[in-house]
């Protein structure tokens, strides 16, 4: 294989990938997967979206003492929540 060197992509438009993160859209669509979530995992747990530096976010929190004591027992987040975020289509 001497001679033959690796594919290389080289993308025309580097930028584009940093303005698809910021899309205020794709936060809009993180959010609704993370009400999905936070009403799957149940009382005291709540969906939170923004825009970081380098793209949007969306998270799932226990917000109440009583949630985050649910969380640490049953871990609901990697459960019930987490499925039912993979089973939602928009």
């Amino acid at each position: 294989m001497a001679g033959h060197d690796e594919p290389r992509i080289v993308w025309r438009y580097p930028d584009a990938f940093q303005e698809i993160r910021n899309l205020e859209k794709l936060k809009d669509v993180l959010h609704d997967y993370a009400k999905v979530g936070s009403a799957a995992a149940g009382e005291g747990f709540i969906a939170r979206a923004g825009h970081q530096t380098t793209r949007a976010r969306a998270a799932v929190i226990a917000a109440h003492p009583h949630a985050r004591n649910r969380e640490a027992r049953d871990h609901i987040l990697m459960g019930r929540a987490l499925d039912a975020m993979q089973a939602y289509r928009p």
